[in-house]
């Protein structure tokens, strides 16, 4: 049995389904990892895993492709029918379209390596830091200015003690860190570079959410 739905993802006919063996379901819809041209093996396959093994699958990404050339990415889950005595006896699959989504979350994540390259690349210095303090990015600029690489500072406990040698621009930097001061411009900060000398850094800020 397989629902309107599944031809209509397939552009096929039910008597193909019908008449067709489970070891031809792969080459009706022409599945594949979305990550890769291959064809999967048949125990590769949802419906199989759950027939051969009670396997339980969710949300599991498939590419098909119908008779019609048109590709889409499915999400897919699967389980097997049991009697009482536990003994499968078939299995169930569904499916869900999940092409536009795929595609946006595709998109999405190309735009924000677009954006780290911009900001790793850009003339000015950009930073980030969590709530305690930590650095999480570094970009280029701030190499050049303090001399640290961005690997000697990025998620290094120490790092803050050595750019701000003062006990009072310690402070200062914790409790911007801590969201005491939401948003600041203009505010001078001075930091010990890796060379040994000083600088007066002019910081301002803005949150990521």
């Amino acid at each position: 049995m397989i629902s309107r739905y599944g031809l209509e993802l397939g552009g096929l006919r039910p008597e193909q389904v019908h008449q067709a063996a489970v070891n031809d379901y792969p080459k009706l819809w022409d599945m594949r990892r979305p990550d890769d041209n291959e064809s999967p093996q048949m125990q590769e396959l949802p419906l199989i895993r759950a027939l051969q093994h009670g396997e339980i699958t969710i949300g599991e990404k498939w590419l098909l492709a119908s008779s019609q050339g048109r590709k889409a990415v499915a999400s897919v889950h699967a389980a097997p029918i049991r009697t009482r005595e536990g003994e499968i006896t078939g299995a169930v699959v569904a499916w869900s379209d999940v092409t536009t989504e795929r595609r946006r979350k595709i998109e999405l994540q190309q735009s924000e390596q677009r954006l780290k390259v911009v900001i790793a690349n850009m003339p000015a210095m950009v930073f980030a830091a969590d709530a305690e303090g930590r650095l999480m990015f570094w970009n280029k600029e701030c190499e050049r200015v303090t001399g640290y690489q961005a690997e000697e500072v990025v998620g290094n406990p120490l790092i803050v003690d050595r750019l701000f040698i003062e006990a009072e621009q310690r402070r200062v930097w914790m409790e911007v860190c801590h969201g005491a001061s939401d948003i600041y411009q203009d505010l001078e900060l001075e930091i010990r570079c890796r060379d040994g000398s000083r600088k007066t850094i002019l910081w301002g800020n803005g949150s990521c959410y």
